[in-house]
């Protein structure tokens, strides 16, 4: 659609934007954890309109390397930024059983219901773009559009290393 065109036009424009561009808090600013699928999700939403949802590399990173770059599209778009489980303000607790690649895209799914998003575009980065992949796969009737920047492939190998290197972050936050 042109809507969605001129999100990724806007997108691939902003891409060198400063950290100054940084949200202020107002009335369509609005940030929280919310319990979910047994583990607390730090989200905040900024803007109206559409939901869109961006999903942050990692494992290890938060959605704070991204915001500035998305933080214009706010004018039209509800964005919506979440740490994943483990990662960045969400709960980082957990042990090797609480955390994989099913319990995150079905932390996407839980997290679209509970703020009542209906169809959501969504937009990944890096490592994200596996779970994106792989949400829209399993959930193609709450997507409404698919956008991957430098994403990995969504091979079982990458699983493998993914977890092995949550496993390693996860011991080096608990010692």
């Amino acid at each position: 659609t042109s809507a969605m065109m001129k999100s990724i036009l806007i997108v691939g424009s902003i891409l060198f934007l400063s950290a100054s561009g940084c949200a202020e808090k107002s009335e369509k600013y609005f940030e929280r954890k919310v319990s979910i699928n047994g583990t607390e999700i730090f989200f905040k939403t900024i803007g109206k309109g559409e939901s869109f949802v961006f999903l942050h590399g990692g494992p290890g990173f938060s959605h704070d390397y991204f915001l500035p770059h998305l933080h214009p599209l706010h004018k039209e778009l509800n964005l919506v930024f979440f740490d994943q489980r483990g990662m960045g303000r969400s709960s980082t607790n957990l042990d090797s059983s609480s955390f994989s690649i099913e319990l995150l895209i079905e932390d996407i799914e839980a997290l679209r219901t509970e703020l009542d998003l209906g169809k959501i575009q969504v937009f990944a980065h890096s490592w994200g773009g596996i779970l994106a992949m792989r949400y829209s796969i399993r959930y193609p009737n709450s997507l409404k559009s698919l956008i991957l920047s430098n994403s990995v492939s969504p091979s079982s190998e990458f699983d493998e290393a993914t977890i092995s290197a949550f496993t390693k972050l996860n011991e080096r936050q608990n010692t």
